[in-house]
């Protein structure tokens, strides 16, 4: 009797031990990505041409399916004022380019 109850109580406590690690290794994921989609909305909203924006976009295309519907929105409204940036930025250098 004193051994079932003995592995009864080591499989419940070896279950909840690894509930309890795919909750962490859940929220340590869940900062990672954070933290990584952090940085990429600091390179989108750079006021100045970057050459990280290219591995930026790349890693968001990558990892976009992954974000909260909520950044979604932040992510389009950043995405195309940063094209709309850039469209102007080559035209002026278009601009001078043609002129010279």
């Amino acid at each position: 009797m004193e051994k079932k109850l003995k592995k009864t109580m080591e499989s419940e406590l070896k279950e909840l031990n690894t509930k309890l690690d795919e909750k962490k290794l859940y929220l340590s994921q869940k900062t990672i990505i954070e933290h990584i989609f952090g940085v990429y909305f600091y390179l989108l909203k750079l006021e100045v041409p970057s050459k990280l924006l290219p591995c930026a976009l790349k890693g968001l295309s990558k990892y976009c399916h992954v974000v909260n519907v909520e950044l979604v929105s932040d992510l389009v409204c950043c995405v195309s004022e940063k094209s709309i940036y850039l469209l102007k930025v080559n035209y002026i250098l278009l601009k001078q380019r043609l002129n010279l």
